[in-house]
């Protein structure tokens, strides 16, 4: 298991925008989008002009089953181990992070801060 924190998006001041395909990494999952705006940290009083107010965990779970455990018997890389855990369901800190800030509870730049990318190939 592994777990972050990352700061949630004043409900007071968030501010809705349009982003460009340029201004977001390659693993942005554009899919989950459809017509749903981002939003970004803008600040207010309530804030203190910060933009964001309180925190959140984001989260990943590796749940073993027969074919990871001899992955890892047999000493294969982190990465084979992870393409196996991924195909299985496993869903990356990133992933989590991605769909909070797709559901406008955190900012794009929040999950770049906190996360890593997910390298998928």
């Amino acid at each position: 298991m592994a777990q972050r924190l990352v700061r949630k998006l004043c409900d007071h001041c968030k501010e809705p925008y349009e982003p460009h395909a340029e201004d977001l990494p390659n693993d942005f999952p554009w899919d989950k989008l459809g017509d749903h705006p981002l939003y970004r940290a803008r600040g207010c009083r309530v804030c203190r002009n910060v933009g964001y107010a309180g925190r959140m965990g984001i989260y990943e779970l590796l749940v073993t089953n027969e074919e990871i455990k001899a992955l890892a018997h047999d000493r294969v890389s982190t990465w084979d181990i992870k393409q196996a855990a991924l195909k299985a369901g496993m869903r990356t800190l990133r992933m989590d992070a991605w769909d909070k800030a797709i559901a406008g509870r955190t900012s794009v730049e929040e999950v770049l801060r906190v996360t890593k990318g997910d390298r998928l190939q």
